[in-house]
Parts: C-alpha cells; structure tokens; sequence
C-alpha cells in the first residue's frame, strides 16, 4: 500500500499520514525510554546481589522455569506456532531450552527474593483502592470487561498487581538514593 494518508486512516484513529508517523516516534521513544529504565533497574539488583548471598532452592528455580516456559509458549503462539514447531525449527529440545535458562531463572528468583526483602523492610505498603484501580484498570484492557473478570482469578490478580505496585515502589526507593 501507499503511505498517504489514506493509509494512515485505515491503521486506526489517524487523520493522516504526519499523525501516524508523530504517533509512531512517541512510541518508539517510549520503547528507549522503558528499555532504559529496565535495563538501569537490573543493574542497581545485580549490584545489590553481589553483595549478598542467597541460597535460591531447586523448587523455586523449577518454578521460575515453568513461568519462562509458558511466556515462551505465549510469545511462539504469537508466531501462530506451537511450542514443538519453534522447538522443532530451533533444533532444540524443551530440556535444551530450560538447560539454557537456569542462570536467568535464578537471577530472576534472586531478584524477586531482593525485592520482596526490601519492600518488607522499608515496610511498604499497598493499599485495597491502590489495587482495585489498577485491576480495573488492567482489565480494561479487554474488549468485554465483563467476560474477563469472569474468566481471571481475582485473588491472584489482584496478588500480582499487588506486587507490580510494590515493586515499583522498591525502584523507586533504590533509584533515589
């Protein structure tokens, strides 16, 4: 197709081709902007790691394990693929790929161990409306607001933003000192 505005249009709420394009750069500069800070907040762990030694249990790195497998599997059906096709055109096995992850799954338990360290001794809190905000929130997100609150565990929902906010908090703190 043409870029032209047009075009432009046909993608979404664009009035034409120059606010397609402005939209895009936002985006991309939002990308850098969230890759950054990402890449700045694993940096301040690993610093902390390195100063304290934790003893992660084989069941928590399993676990972890098992929560890389299913973001694999999420990202692979995104490919319209299924897990044994990419494994498949990877020339890997599943034990290969979870082999490969055992360091990551580790820092990311050690990560989620600091974290919740930190939070309980600078007892931060997270309030019931601070969580139903965001739950609502993220459940907007859908197209039948009503379909996905019935089909989500509310409880852990509401646990895993519980904990988003928390951590955020965590950064927060350690960003500012």
């Amino acid at each position: 197709p043409e870029l032209n505005d047009d075009f432009a249009k046909s993608l979404g709420e664009f009035k034409n081709l120059q606010e397609l394009r402005d939209k895009l750069k936002e985006n991309i500069l939002q990308d850098k902007q969230q890759k950054a800070k990402q890449s700045l907040r694993l940096k301040i762990l690993e610093e902390i790691r390195k100063d304290i030694k934790l003893n992660v249990p084989d069941s928590l790195m399993e676990q972890e394990m098992d929560i890389m497998q299913q973001e694999l599997e999420q990202q692979v059906v995104g490919m319209n693929l299924t897990l044994e096709k990419y494994l498949e055109n990877a020339k890997q096995t599943l034990k290969d790929v979870r082999d490969g992850w055992k360091n990551r799954a580790k820092q990311r338990v050690e990560n989620s161990i600091l974290l919740r360290l930190i939070s309980n001794e600078e007892g931060i809190k997270v309030s019931e409306e601070e969580v139903n905000k965001e739950t609502d929130r993220y459940l907007q997100h859908f197209a039948n607001v009503h379909d996905s609150q019935e089909k989500t565990d509310s409880d852990s929902l509401r646990a895993y933003i519980r904990g988003i906010i928390k951590n955020e908090r965590v950064f927060q703190l350690l960003e500012g000192l």
